[in-house]
């Protein structure tokens, strides 16, 4: 690993770069979906575990890069928790009167897990901090990646790529892929394993475009088309 690190090494800026303008990329993504809501005046039914998870995990990695001393993995964050507050603040804006109870006690236990960690974080032993810190990022990261694995699960349970979003999962991709290469460079296990997983995650993901379709019906249709040439053939 370090003797690829040191072939990298002389385009450690310009990883860097694209890591975090492809993040950047990523993370900006759903504005148009805010855009609707600011138009209908409703979350549209639209979840908001994905946006209070962004909020950690921005959160806990602007943390985390402080630790392992990474300007890049920084910068990302900070502008990713900068966006995803004000993703928050808009939804909950938004969310109609009779959820309202329910979704401020989901607001409030992820300010809460945050603070905590947070504060914890500034209590441990300096020594074994960076590692601890990096374990409890992981596994949040494990926790981020069920909602990709369960839209992975579904597709090949319903023979369909439907309700994937193809631009949030290219872009996952290369954003995955220049962030392992960026751990690679600054030798950090912990960021190469994370977009190592992100990687093989996204990899499935894009080859189910190419085995299934879109549109389920499709499959449907071809089948009567195949029964009706072998009728003709008999």
């Amino acid at each position: 690993m370090e003797s690829l690190s040191e072939i990298l090494e002389p385009y450690k800026d310009y990883v860097a770069k694209a890591a975090q303008l492809l993040t950047l990329v990523q993370i900006a993504s759903p504005i148009p979906v805010f855009y609707g809501m600011s138009k209908t005046k409703s979350t549209n039914g639209m979840p908001s575990l994905m946006f209070l998870l962004i909020t950690v995990f921005t959160a806990l990695g602007t943390r985390f890069s402080v630790l392992i001393n990474d300007d890049a993995s920084f910068n990302s964050n900070a502008i990713g928790l900068a966006l995803s507050v004000v993703y928050v603040t808009i939804f909950y804006y938004y969310i109609p009167a009779a959820e309202k109870s329910a979704e401020y006690k989901k607001l409030f236990a992820t300010i809460a897990f945050i603070v905590g960690v947070l504060v914890y974080s500034e209590y441990e032993d300096p020594e074994k901090i960076e590692h601890r810190f990096g374990l409890i990022f992981t596994a949040l990261f494990l926790g981020f990646m069920i909602l990709p694995i369960m839209d992975t699960m579904r597709a090949f349970k319903e023979k369909s790529t439907k309700h994937m979003p193809f631009p949030m999962i290219i872009t996952g991709f290369f954003v995955g892929l220049s962030w392992f290469l960026h751990g690679i460079i600054i030798q950090s296990g912990f960021v190469i394993g994370q977009n190592a997983l992100m990687l093989v995650i996204n990899i499935i993901q894009l080859s189910l475009f190419v085995i299934y379709p879109s549109d389920p019906s499709t499959i449907k249709d071809q089948q009567p088309s195949k029964k009706k040439r072998n009728k003709k053939a008999d």
